[in-house]
């Protein structure tokens, strides 16, 4: 189900950053495969999220639909550019 794919493309996204924090920042390692396995993970998650994240609001409204369409592209921009910014 919808449900169950955005359940796991939220831990495809969190496992993909344990990946980097695991590997570099804690065993130090020097391959650079890990970075590839945490893109690949990363990036399944985000190209599923997004579409089946809608298909289970679906039910809510369409008001609902309009909202997480917006905020979606808000909150990114938030995290990325305004988030950059202030390191």
């Amino acid at each position: 189900t919808p449900r169950h794919r955005v359940i796991l493309s939220l831990m495809l996204i969190a496992l993909s950053m344990a990946i980097l924090v695991t590997m570099y920042w804690i065993f130090s390692s020097p391959r650079v495969i890990w970075v590839y396995l945490a893109y690949l993970c990363g990036g399944t998650a985000i190209g599923s999220f997004e579409s089946n994240l809608l298909s289970t609001i679906t039910p809510l409204g369409p008001d609902t639909k309009v909202w997480a369409i917006i905020g979606m592209p808000v909150g990114f921009t938030m995290i990325s550019v305004v988030g950059y910014a202030a390191m």
